[in-house]
């Protein structure tokens, strides 16, 4: 629960739609649409790379996270991978690597995924007016 009041995914989309330009909004209403209507025919789609991108980064920072598994998990089996790979010895290096491997492999599929939502965000991020 302490993640849940991070405040760059709202920064990130924030800015994304921002980025909608007020005369697409101007327009629909003029047209007879809802703010209901507007925010799911015209806000999420235009917005999504900001939305993506902070899903994209939420999840590479909590796949990784070391601290809180430790300090609100009692039990070892339920710990993550990342927390018993800095106790594997090089007597077991073969298996400390299968490990890293397995372990990586969905946060490379997701960051290759959401890559191109990912630099929409953080082109949003360093916009300035």
């Amino acid at each position: 629960m302490p993640a849940v009041f991070s405040a760059f995914p709202v920064f990130l989309c924030y800015n994304g739609f921002r980025g909608i330009p007020p005369q697409f909004l101007e327009a629909a209403r003029i047209d007879g649409a809802g703010e209901m209507t507007i925010f799911l025919k015209l806000g999420l789609p235009l917005g999504k790379g900001g939305l993506l991108s902070a899903l994209v980064l939420g999840f590479l920072e909590y796949w990784n996270l070391m601290e809180q598994p430790m300090a609100f998990l009692q039990d070892k089996a339920l710990w993550p991978l990342s927390l018993y790979l800095p106790e594997i010895t090089l007597a077991q290096a073969g298996s400390a690597f299968c490990a890293s491997v397995i372990t990586l492999i969905p946060a490379v599929f997701v960051f290759m995924f959401g890559q191109d939502y990912l630099e929409q965000g953080i082109i949003y991020s360093g916009l300035k007016e």
